[in-house]
Parts: structure tokens; sequence; C-alpha cells
């Protein structure tokens, strides 16, 4: 038979899981990553402006810079990771209808 607690002692438990969640939270909060980012080459910026129909103004220069360099950081973070021998790759296979093929007249 479970043991009945009282209201006093739920509410005391109740308390401590929910500090100790805040405390989980605040301490993963306050580890920041230290990667630091690949630094992103003035050609890299150019062959990307280059297929573009307009030129970019600075703010969206700096959007680009900062997203090309976390592509890079990802493709590096991508690269560590170790696959195990005889893995098979994940794929999405999507069934499509059907279609009769039309008759040709002769």
């Amino acid at each position: 038979m479970p043991q009945k607690i009282s209201r006093r002692d739920f509410a005391k438990r109740a308390a401590g899981a929910a500090a100790g969640l805040v405390v989980a939270k605040s301490a993963m909060a306050q580890a920041p990553s230290t990667t630091p980012s690949q630094p992103v080459s003035d050609a890299e910026v150019d062959a990307i402006t280059k297929q573009l129909a307009k030129p970019l103004t600075e703010e969206e220069l700096k959007i680009l810079k900062a997203d090309l360099a976390s592509q890079k950081q990802d493709t590096i973070n991508r690269m560590k990771v170790k696959l195990p021998e005889n893995s098979e790759p994940g794929f999405r296979f999507v069934p499509t209808g059907y279609k009769q093929p039309e008759e040709v007249e002769e």
C-alpha cells in the first residue's frame, strides 16, 4: 500500500522539485558555448553577391557573414561526429500516386 503523505509534506516536496528545476536551468544557461566562429573571406561573400540581382546593404552583409560563419562551424561540428561501421544513411521515402501511361492510337 502506498505511503500517505500530508499536504504539508507534499507542498515541501513540490517546492523542492521546482527549486531543483530552476537551479538546473540557470546552471545550463550560464554555460555559454566557447566554440570560436570561423572567419568568412571576402571571396566567399563576393561569390554569393555575384549571384544576386541587386547589391546587399551593409546590414544584409553583416547577416550574410554571420550566417556563413555559423554554417562553417556547423559543418565542422558535423564532421566531428563519428558514425559507426555499416550505418545506413537516413532517407525519407515519399510514395507518389501511380499514373497509367496514355494509350497511343495508331
